[in-house]
């Protein structure tokens, strides 16, 4: 942005004077192995010289500081960063002592959190209290009650779980319900009436796919679609993904054989994830239609689908808000994140665990620039609302940039999303975490984006070419 002349009203607002906008990361997990140590329980000051050996993710942020500061304007202040890591007691009493500490000694006019494993609703409530703004907040687990709750002071890239709800739910009304079995792996389903299965998480620890199941259910009932059988399994995630458990095993070998009794063509699977369903159906020879919905963490990305069984993931389709990935194999993270920290550290290894994650703050930290940009000298929650507001509604672009705009009561950026297919033969980019490479999302025509209501008519497969373009996404949550 160009060089700005005037009064910019000194301090504004709490965390803003007139000559910096003071901005806290804060890093949710602390001292977990993901690629490499992340800190525990330890405060940066970025604005003082980094010193050697310091952690790359501190680098990582560093580098940022520096970037949003020249790229955008900020009006004659300077944004100063801090990144505090959690001490990994992911407790809701402990992140209410980290909010508390961080606020005496920063005094933040926003935060962006970074959620490495559980969600950090207690942490930005406490700092709402206060008038901080956040950023980051749902990754798709907050809803827009909540959101609605604290006007103003709650944005985020990605939308809320009502979205990814009503995403997923006009695009079965739309495309599905009308049309005939169209891509099933059981001889002679094709071409027959669906019948559907609705699949379910019931782990008490994540409540958040819970609401989002009771929407769809609601939303796919009103248009007519109606389940022969539903299921239910009690273990959600990472921990049922990597090492399963008897419980889940069991569950999973119920619900495929009363689906597979009942005739079910078409499993619905609005969020969470369990590598035992696939296991369980392809053990009984059950190879029925998956349409499965992005929740923010789990069946957009190559990672987690790669585990599941391929003779079943071969018939699954996932409905997502998610961007496009680097559409050449050979970055781990966004091509337009690659391109904006390499224009602050051109030696940058793009295989390197900082600038891994680093990227995903990266739409986060952009929001919150714009933000600043928009809202003009004046700097307050009302004027960036005010700034974000009058942004126009336009349609994507291309597949990486999503539609952005807020209407009037949003609070979030992405207003469409995609549909994805699994093409299980491509060889997608690098191994991740030890997995193999085989498999990946394409984006059905070839890349394009819809709102809910806005999709393109015919069965799923009208929209599906050979040559839909590739959607390495390593886990973008």
């Amino acid at each position: 942005m160009g060089y700005y002349a005037g009064d910019n009203g000194g301090s504004t607002h709490v965390g803003v004077t007139r000559q910096a906008i003071r901005i806290l990361i804060y890093v949710n997990g602390g001292g977990q192995t993901l690629q490499g140590t992340v800190p525990a329980d330890a405060m940066y000051d970025l604005a003082t010289p980094g010193e050697t050996g310091e952690p790359p993710m501190v680098t990582a942020f560093r580098n940022w500081q520096r970037y949003f500061n020249y790229r955008y304007q900020t009006y004659n202040r300077t944004a100063h960063f801090w990144v505090y890591f959690n001490n990994g007691d992911e407790t809701s009493t402990q992140m209410e002592a980290d909010a508390a500490a961080n606020w005496s000694q920063v005094h933040p006019f926003a935060i962006v959190t970074m959620r490495v494993s559980t969600s950090v609703s207690p942490y930005i409530d406490a700092m709402e209290a206060h008038g901080v703004l956040s950023f980051g907040a749902w990754t798709m687990v907050r809803t827009q009650a909540e959101i609605a709750a604290s006007p103003g002071l709650e944005w985020s890239f990605k939308p809320p779980v009502d979205f990814a709800a009503r995403l997923y739910s006009s695009y079965v009304c739309a495309k599905v319900a009308p049309n005939p079995v169209d891509f099933s792996g059981d001889p002679g389903a094709d071409g027959k009436k669906r019948v559907y299965g609705f699949l379910e998480s019931t782990d008490p620890d994540q409540p958040e796919y819970h609401v989002m199941q009771v929407e769809v259910a609601q939303q796919l009932n009103a248009c007519g679609v109606h389940f022969a059988a539903t299921g239910g399994y009690p273990v959600d995630g990472d921990g049922a993904e990597t090492a399963g458990s008897t419980s889940s095993a069991e569950a999973a070998e119920a619900n495929m054989a009363r689906f597979k009794e009942k005739g079910v063509t078409t499993i619905l699977w609005a969020g969470g994830s369990d590598t035992s369903e696939t296991v369980g159906a392809a053990t009984l020879g059950y190879y029925p239609e998956w349409i499965t919905a992005d929740d923010g963490f789990d069946f957009d990305d190559d990672v987690d689908s790669r585990v599941q069984a391929p003779t079943e993931w071969a018939h699954a389709w996932v409905i997502s808000p998610t961007t496009l990935w680097d559409a050449n194999g050979t970055l781990p993270v966004e091509q337009s994140c690659y391109d904006a920290y390499r224009s602050v550290d051109p030696e940058v290894n793009t295989a390197d665990f900082s600038l891994t994650y680093a990227c995903e703050e990266y739409d986060d930290l952009r929001q919150l620039f714009t933000g600043i940009q928009v809202a003009g000298a004046d700097l307050t929650p009302a004027s960036m609302g005010e700034g974000f507001h009058a942004i126009p509604a336009h349609l994507s672009s291309s597949p990486e940039v999503p539609a952005c705009y807020y209407p009037a009561g949003i609070y979030n950026c992405i207003q469409d999303g995609v549909a994805m297919w699994w093409d299980p033969s491509s060889p997608a980019g690098p191994a991740y975490e030890g997995e193999n490479n085989i498999g990946t999302w394409r984006i059905a025509s070839n890349g394009a984006r819809f709102a809910p209501g806005a999709w393109p008519p015919g069965q799923p497969t009208a929209q599906k070419q050979a040559h839909d373009v590739a959607n390495l996404n390593q886990g973008w949550s």
